[in-house]
Parts: C-alpha cells; structure tokens; sequence
C-alpha cells in the first residue's frame, strides 16, 4: 500500500525523520559503546596491559555529552514515526521507508562489526578477562537490540489505525538500558567543579614552569639567583606568570644556596598520586604535587665544568 494521495506531500518529512534517526542512532550506538566501556574500565583493571583498559575521565565525558543529546534526539524521531504509521500519514509499505529502514540496518551493521573487531582484537591480544566477557555482551545487546527492531519493524504491514505494542517494549528496553548507563556514567564521573580546579592547577604548573625557566635565564645572564621575582617582571618573565591564577598570590621564592632556590604556591587538586584518574596523573615527576601548599626545590643546571648550562627553550604555553 502506498501514501494515500494527500498524504503523498509528507513523502519528505518522513524522509527527514528516517535520515534524522539513523544519525541520531548511529551516534547512540558509538556513544553508548563509549560508555559503557569506560564504566568497565572504571571498575576492572586489565593487570597484563593498563592501556588495553584504561578508564579516562575524558572520553566518559564526551561520550556522556553526546549520548544525553543522541538519546532523546533518537526516541522522539522514532516516536513520531511510528505515529505517522499508525495515523497513515506515512505508509508502512511505502518504498521509501523499506529503503531508509534496511539503510539503517546497514549502518547499525557497519558500527557493530566496528565493535565486535575492536573486541575480538584485545581477545587476540591475550585479554581473555571479566571486562572483555563484558564488554562483548554490552556489544551484543547494542546489536541485538537494534537488529531485533528494525527487522521487526520492516516486515510490519497495513499498521494504520493499528496500534502496535512491540515497538513500545523496545522502546522501554532501549530507554532503561540508556538511562542506566547514562545515571552510572554520572555517578562515577567527577564533578564539574573538580575539572575545573584540574585545569586551573594544570595552569598554575604551567606559570611555575614559566618562571623556573625565568629563574635559570637569570642566573646565566647575571651569574647569580635573582633577589626576588621582582628582579624578572618585565625582563625574563611576563607579567602575572608569577602569580597562582586561583588565590592572585605571587608564587613564594627563596634562594636555598647558590646553585638552589625553592618555588611554593598552593594547589587544589592532588597528581602525585596514581588511581583511576589517570588522564589527571602527572607523567613528569619536577612538578608532582599533593593538596595545599606545595614547595618545589629547583637547581640550577650547570655543565661538567660547573658552569650554568645552556638554558633550555622556554616551556609551551
């Protein structure tokens, strides 16, 4: 059966619905996957190789971001179709929607198959463990569910003034499975005021950076540690690179010796630490740092002569 005549209009609508929920399901899919490996990560731990399982507060963030947008987007497309099927404004023999149907099946194949040679790689990979055994029945659920519906869904027929309760059982299943990864990813994920106070710690390294490198150019220029960091505004360091972003304080300076000085400012967040948060731990042991006032001790770097080393190019901003 085709689109009555008056409804023959409605042809592009129901194109735009179709188009608009395979987007939609195709970010759900990627995103949800996202997330709820990252939940996975977040709880178990692969010993033979971290990064096989590494929980990121990052990618969490991102995928949480976009599921919260691609889900209701997805339910609500999905929604007014089934209404237009069952009011007849679209016909549920209609070529166009049997195209944009099997085209979504395609797509969903195509992620799927994404996931499924992601999964199977770490199994060839030696990771025979409890988050793969889960991460393979989260991948077959998404596929499962998704292939369940929409081949239901094509083989559907003469559905006007019909109501059809199958698509609202999948509806509910889809709906709850999201809900629950979306409330878990938040639960374990940081708060927002925690990532800013990283950032903001991340940039109060980066002006201690700044002025250790001022410090060593100092000492080369003038052959002795500066007095004060007075001695380098203007000259070796620009102004308020020398003051902790969050309090406005200057950073604390002291000569400890002729070669040494110490650098003190306070900080928010601790990264000396190793836990979960790993994206947060810091790499690089010259600024590792607890929570509170925090004192760095720095030596001026001299050659096998004793004599100040060439100074090293001035850190990244």
């Amino acid at each position: 059966m085709e689109l009555r005549e008056e409804n023959r209009g409605n042809t592009a609508k129901a194109a735009f619905l179709y188009i608009l929920s395979l987007i939609a399901l195709g970010f759900l899919t990627v995103v949800g996957g996202m997330t709820v490996f990252q939940i996975i990560n977040k709880f178990f731990t692969s010993v033979g190789d971290p990064y096989v399982a590494y929980y990121s507060t990052a990618i969490l963030r991102s995928a949480l971001a976009a599921v919260i947008v691609a889900a209701p987007l997805y339910f609500v497309t999905v929604w007014r179709i089934n209404k237009a099927l069952l009011t007849g404004t679209l016909a549920a023999a209609a070529s166009i929607r049997r195209w944009l149907t099997y085209l979504i099946l395609l797509a969903a194949t195509v992620v799927m198959v994404g996931y499924l040679i992601s999964t199977i790689n770490a199994f060839l990979n030696g990771e025979l463990t409890i988050p793969f055994v889960l991460k393979v029945v989260s991948v077959l659920f998404i596929a499962g569910l998704t292939f369940a519906y929409y081949i239901y869904d094509a083989r559907r027929a003469d559905l006007e003034g019909r109501e059809d309760r199958r698509p609202k059982i999948f509806a509910i299943v889809a709906m709850v499975a999201v809900a629950a990864v979306v409330v878990t990813g938040l639960i374990i994920n940081e708060s927002p005021a925690i990532t800013r106070q990283k950032r903001q710690d991340e940039e109060t390294v980066s002006r201690l950076s700044q002025t250790a490198w001022a410090v060593e150019s100092y000492y080369q220029q003038e052959g002795k540690l500066p007095d004060s960091l007075q001695d380098l505004t203007g000259v070796k360091l620009v102004e308020n690179d020398a003051i902790n972003p969050v309090s406005g304080e200057e950073f604390e300076y002291r000569v400890v010796s002729g070669l040494s000085y110490e650098l003190c400012t306070t900080f928010q967040v601790a990264n000396n630490e190793k836990t979960d948060e790993g994206d947060y731990w810091s790499y690089n042991p010259e600024w590792l740092h607890g929570v509170g006032r925090q004192c760095f001790t720095k030596k001026i770097q001299t050659d096998l002569n004793g004599k100040p080393a060439p100074a090293l190019p001035l850190p990244a901003r």
